[in-house]
């Protein structure tokens, strides 16, 4: 970001927490301040659609100040949603409310706010107050870490800001997969493609050593199938000259245990999510209390976090790795070659 781009930043925040300072205080007598949030991305018609619907369900309210003070607020809502021809870049956040402190008076105001950060939710509430947490988080000082999820075939690389991934590129390698040959040409196929793929992770190192600054980013998370992860991060090792990772996702097992905990530097963390290949990983005490590792465990995330992968496989950033699609009647070649840890990738059956 450069110093420009920052000061715009500092600005923007500054007015944004003026405005939340202000909402914050306000409070409305009955339900009655609407506010609704548009996301990033999302057809603007569509949250008319269901605020015209949401004030017809209002015109139904017995309380006659109620009633008015609720209907009068969607229908400034309507109004201002209608003078934008599309969604803004980042999202939109609007409150509308009569703000009255005089009982039987009507003073309907409403706020528009186009944040400088994207908006990753979709909301309408009534309340008594305005629903302010979004914006809110986005006032949050935000670590940021890079992202680095490969294996032979592709590598993306991301930002995970706060809760949100920012994709910064995807690569293609030209590594070969699977090959049937034998006697001394599957050994010369063998090493040329070995020799493919430390030039595959050299590309990948030289692309993440571009695109994640040590000034601008707390640390690198390298995910993937734990050899070629392994293999990578030798790579890394020379790229952060011997100091090795900053956080190790590990969800292997105990396969790989041991060199996760190799693999992380002075201070590091390796996060466990998953044991694959076995339940019992050995550890080497000793590396982790003379290192000062730190060791966390992890399950699933949250509802709104698969949302966000959706979006990301979706729109192509990520895409799962596939080896075979079978039919079903072959379930149970599909098992075998699970079991013989032949396959690199999901198997699907299909129907």
């Amino acid at each position: 970001m450069t110093d420009e781009s920052d000061k715009k930043d500092k600005i923007a925040k500054l007015k944004l927490r003026r405005i939340i300072r202000d909402l914050s205080k306000k409070r409305a007598r009955h339900t009655e301040f609407i506010s609704v949030y548009v996301p990033t991305g999302y057809n603007i018609q569509g949250i008319i659609d269901q605020i015209s619907s949401e004030l017809g369900t209002a015109r139904n309210i017995k309380t006659t100040s109620t009633r008015k003070n609720v209907t009068g607020a969607l229908e400034k809502m309507l109004q201002t949603l209608r003078l934008y021809k599309k969604t803004p870049e980042h999202g939109l956040a609007i409150f509308t409310g009569n703000i009255s402190e005089r009982e039987g008076q009507t003073d309907i105001q409403v706020w528009e706010i186009e944040p400088s950060e994207d908006l990753r939710v979709k909301m309408y509430k009534c309340d008594q107050v305005f629903y302010l947490e979004p914006l809110m988080e986005q006032l949050e000082t935000k670590i940021v870490y890079g992202l680095l999820v490969m294996d032979r075939r592709e590598a993306n690389l991301a930002l995970l800001k706060g809760k949100h991934i920012i994709p910064l590129m995807k690569l293609d390698s030209m590594v070969p997969g699977k090959f049937r040959v034998g006697g001394q040409s599957a050994q010369r196929f063998a090493r040329t493609i070995e020799g493919m793929a430390k030039d595959w992770y050299k590309k990948i190192g030289d692309k993440a050593v571009e695109s994640f600054k040590p000034n601008e980013i707390a640390g690198l998370i390298v995910g993937g199938p734990g050899p070629t992860k392994e293999d990578f991060l030798k790579e890394v090792k020379k790229i952060t000259e011997g100091r090795g990772v900053d956080i190790v996702v590990e969800h292997t097992g105990a396969q790989t245990w041991e060199k996760s905990i190799l693999s992380a530097k002075w201070g590091g963390t390796i996060v466990t999510c998953g044991a694959t290949s076995g339940d019992f990983g050995k550890t080497d005490l000793r590396h982790v209390y003379f290192r000062q590792l730190q060791i966390l465990g992890s399950t699933m995330g949250s509802k709104g976090a698969l949302f966000e992968i959706i979006r990301h496989i979706e729109s192509g950033h990520l895409k799962p790795v596939l080896d075979e699609v079978l039919p079903l009647k072959e379930a149970a070649r599909a098992h075998q070659k699970m079991e013989s840890r032949q396959q690199f990738g999901k198997i699907v059956l299909v129907p």
